[in-house]
């Protein structure tokens, strides 16, 4: 409308103020691969905010926008060795401090693998006491190493395996918090977990993009990994993009999209001016703006209505000195073997 502009944190809601048409790339890319990329959302008229961004209204109108953090504002490769680790558990500790402050009583994600049981020690290395809690079924090597990383620290564990969904009030509830833009049938099941953690303790903290300091996806860029070339994103987009199967018929053949092509040209508009950096760089670029924003950002968007939900690895500080540590380093999860038993012994010697 002339002279309005309505914000809202959800999209369907805005959808809903006026008549307006689904977006067919958005569907596309939804129906074949589960993720919203860029400023799309379901409906043609409603556009997602940008990243790390400050907007000015007046008179209804954007005026002006100014963006408070970018990642082509570091220093790629310019951590390395006891310098790096110890960058990273200070950000670690300093940030597990902040949020213990902030929460008396929060909850810790605690699995199999590297990234939780980093996010749980770093806690437990400040003296900040934190319980834990995994879903799935107790025979599950995620259920059982996370209660024994439990006991051994002796941490309250909770441990729940949720029904399958079974109502219809149950799938209404998660579109109130998705928009529709994610797996609502799963997220359903997240729901009734979070719900009921909600309320007994007063923040939920997970260990995503802990992953960055172990150089995910960095294998398909084998055998020139860290050079300073641009990204190959018709390969990027082939490997860690493109749905393994899918039906386009599903869709009018005058509205289809060639999805090869279509996140490739994404993946490029993503790291444009990152061209000559390393493509490790690159790859962690398009991981952050693509996958974790719009991926693991809808699924902490909707949890967040719920009760306040924390990645502390994507706090600036402990992002910025994983991005700009060495990739020598961050390969084979090396930072984090070196960190974990900074922070907590028993933590690192537990088998994965």
């Amino acid at each position: 409308w002339d002279g309005v502009t309505a914000i809202s944190g959800s999209s369907l809601l805005l959808a809903a103020l006026d008549e307006t048409s689904l977006d067919s790339i958005a569907c596309q890319e939804f129906i074949q691969g589960g993720v919203i990329y860029e400023d799309r959302t379901l409906f043609q008229k409603v556009r997602k905010l940008h990243p790390a961004s400050y907007y000015y209204y007046e008179n209804g109108c954007l005026t002006k926008q100014d963006c408070y953090w970018s990642i082509d504002r570091l220093k790629p490769e310019s951590l390395d060795g006891v310098e790096a680790v110890e960058a990273v558990k200070y950000a670690v500790q300093t940030t597990a401090r902040k949020i213990g402050s902030l929460f008396s009583k929060p909850l810790c994600d605690l699995t199999g693998g590297y990234d939780s049981r980093t996010l749980v020690a770093g806690f437990l290395s400040v003296g900040i006491p934190v319980a834990t809690a995994v879903a799935g079924s107790t025979e599950s090597p995620d259920v059982r190493i996370s209660s024994a990383l439990a006991n051994l620290a002796g941490l309250s564990h909770i441990h729940s395996d949720p029904e399958p969904i079974h109502s219809y009030e149950q799938i209404r509830n998660a579109l109130a918090l998705t928009d529709g833009e994610y797996d609502i049938l799963e997220y359903a099941r997240v729901l009734e977990i979070h719900k009921q953690a909600a309320e007994k303790f007063d923040a939920t903290l997970n260990g995503s993009f802990g992953e960055v300091a172990r150089g995910y996806w960095w294998e398909i860029l084998v055998p020139h990994v860290g050079k300073r070339q641009k990204l190959d994103a018709r390969r990027t987009a082939r490997l860690r993009y493109l749905p393994r199967g899918f039906d386009s018929t599903l869709f009018p053949s005058g509205q289809r999209i060639n999805l090869e092509e279509h996140y490739a040209a994404v993946i490029d508009r993503t790291n444009a001016g990152l061209e000559n950096s390393p493509n490790t760089f690159q790859l962690d670029n398009i991981y952050l703006r693509l996958r974790m924003q719009r991926w693991q950002g809808r699924i902490a968007s909707s949890t967040n209505q719920i009760w306040p939900c924390l990645s502390p690895f994507m706090f600036r500080s402990v992002l910025e000195a994983m991005l700009q540590t060495k990739h020598n380093l961050r390969r084979r999860s090396l930072l984090i073997r070196k960190l974990l038993p900074e922070l907590d012994d028993r933590f690192s010697q537990y088998p994965l």
